[in-house]
Parts: structure tokens; sequence; C-alpha cells
């Protein structure tokens, strides 16, 4: 089974971004989720209630990964900006409805409107908000494997990430840098970014950089055939995303251990956990990692001799690739998380 990709950060990002992606509605709440929605029934329509309108669709984005409740407030906050004229306003509802869009396999629109966000930023000098989105660009060129642009902009955000003194978006820009350098097999570089995004998110305490970094290594391990080394790695990656509770995270990890322990022959194991991801993709609607789960499910039936099931689970993996704008068809899952900053 080839390994497939994972995200970024956005600190998320998304992660994530990411991405980063899922439209999963959300039940519960959390306390700042719940204050920041009291606060909302009683702001005034200004600039005020459209930084409140950001924080709730970031709120849900990072802490409930409830991407359509993002949207939902990206676009109210969209909508009260332009009215207002508030140009950060306007540049942040821009780039969650572009971080929706990419969830969706939209990719061209994802571009369309972290570009419109970046003018935006560049117009008021917002350092800070123009790293995020030169990240989130370099994310979704590197969606559709146009290198060269997402190499550019990543490397841009990096740099302007550490000019700021922001050690999170740095670990975030050089994950991303590790993942257009893994898709290009050239893996010195990418551990070299790896170790970098490392050891800024151990010193930060950010533990969702620290967990993609250890999933990254664990896939250039598996690349190389190490798959001893490779579940290692996978296994402290989705440790620490069922800690933090990020589905994404433990979809994604557990869709890379049943992969490695099919090559390992041991199919029962590679079924147990492509179904542990595929019962969570399906949760929160990623029609990528839920395509990606039943072409491996196809792949384990043809190891178990039946093909009935194995063409079934391949025709609907299809299917359901038709359904996403990638390139060629392809499906490239990789979770970035997205950066979103106040």
């Amino acid at each position: 089974i080839k390994m497939t990709k994972r995200k970024i950060i956005t600190i998320c990002c998304l992660f994530i971004c990411f991405l980063i992606a899922g439209n999963m509605p959300s039940i519960a709440q959390t306390p700042r989720i719940d204050s920041l929605s009291r606060l909302l029934k009683t702001a005034k329509e200004d600039t005020a209630k459209a930084n409140l309108l950001n924080e709730l669709a970031r709120a849900h984005l990072f802490e409930l990964n409830d991407i359509s409740m993002m949207y939902t407030y990206g676009a109210q906050e969209l909508k009260l900006s332009r009215q207002l004229n508030y140009k950060k306003g306007i540049a942040y509802g821009l780039m969650h409805i572009g971080i929706f869009k990419r969830s969706h396999g939209e990719y061209k629109e994802a571009i369309s409107y972290a570009e419109q966000s970046l003018v935006l930023l560049e117009d008021i000098g917002f350092k800070k908000g123009e790293a995020s989105c030169y990240i989130n660009l370099g994310v979704a060129y590197l969606d559709i494997s146009n290198y060269p642009k997402s190499i550019e902009f990543t490397i841009k955000g990096m740099i302007l990430k550490e000019e700021i003194g922001d050690k999170k978006g740095a670990a975030i820009a050089a994950n991303n840098l590790a993942e257009i350098f893994i898709d290009q097999g050239n893996y010195k570089e990418a551990l070299k970014y790896l170790s970098k995004s490392l050891r800024f998110g151990e010193e930060t305490g950010d533990r969702v950089s620290v967990a993609l970094a250890y999933e990254n290594i664990g896939r250039i391990s598996y690349t190389q055939g190490k798959f001893d080394e490779a579940l290692e790695y996978f296994k402290k990656a989705a440790k620490i995303s069922e800690e933090l509770d990020d589905k994404m995270g433990m979809a994604s990890n557990y869709s890379h251990l049943g992969n490695t322990y099919f090559e390992k022959n041991k199919m029962d194991d590679a079924f147990t956990y492509q179904l542990k991801s595929l019962k969570i993709a399906e949760g929160y609607k990623d029609k990528i990692a839920v395509a990606k789960a039943y072409n491996s499910f196809g792949a384990i039936y043809i190891k178990k001799r039946n093909h009935h099931l194995a063409i079934a689970y391949f025709n609907k993996s299809i299917g359901l690739s038709r359904q996403i704008d990638s390139k060629q068809g392809m499906l490239k899952k990789k979770k970035k998380l997205v950066e979103v900053y106040k």
C-alpha cells in the first residue's frame, strides 16, 4: 500500500493544517466557545464583533476540529467586515473560507481565497497574518503538486515567522517543507526540516507539531522499508493525537499503522487500524481519507483472496475519488493544519 501524506500545521494548523479537514457538526462545546458565544449575543455590529466571530471560527477549528462551524462563523465574519470595510476581518474571513474549500478538495478555490487574503494582509502590514497566509498557500500548492510554488511560499512563511519570533509558526513551516521534500524523495532534506520542527515544537510545548514530526519521520522510515521503526514513530504520533483528541491526527496515524502492518503481512492488525481510521474519517466527512481507507481495504482483501470484496472496495474508492478535485484524479491526503491567527 502506498504511504500517503498528512498535513501541516497552521497551527493548528491545521494544522493543518494542515491540514488539515472535516465537516462534523459538534454537539459538545468548550468553555471558551461557550464564553465567546455569550459575548456574541450582545455584541454590536462593529469590528469587535468581527473579531469575536473570528475567535469563534478559530475555536471551532482548533478545539473541536469542526470545519463546518468554522465556515459558518468565518462567513459571518466576512460579511460583517465587508460592511465595515474592516480589512483584517475581511482577510481572515477569506482565509477561513479557503480552509473550508481545501478540506473539501476544492484546491483552486482555496488558493484564490488565500491569495485575496494575502493582498489585504500585506496592505495593512500585518506580518503575523502574512506569514500564516504564505504557509497556507504553500499547503494549497502542495495539494496540487506545484512544488516550486509550494516551496516559495512556505520558505517566505518560515522566514517571516522566525523574524517575528513565532517558533510555533516556524515549526509549522518547517514541517511543511519536510512534506514537500518527502514528496520529492529527498529524505535527507526532509529530515533536516523535521528535526527543526520537532525542536521548535518541544521548546514551545506544541504537541501537534511534535506529533506531525513523528508521523512524517515514520513515513520516511516506511518508504525506506524500515517498518519496525515506522511503527514506533506512528505509534508515538497516534498516542499524542489520542491524548489531544485530535481526530484527524488519529485517523491519519491509524491509516499509516494499517499500511505498515499490511507490509509486515499482518492482515488482522492492518484491518483493525484501517477500520479505526475509516470510522473517524466518516465521522467528520473527510472524503479523501474515506476513499483512501476503501482502497486499503481492497488491498487487504486481495491478500485474503476475497476478490469479490476487494473489487467492491476498490470501486467505492474510485467512485469517491472522482468526486474530489485533485491532480490527475489521484488522492493525496495531506493533513496539514492551517494557520488562522487573530
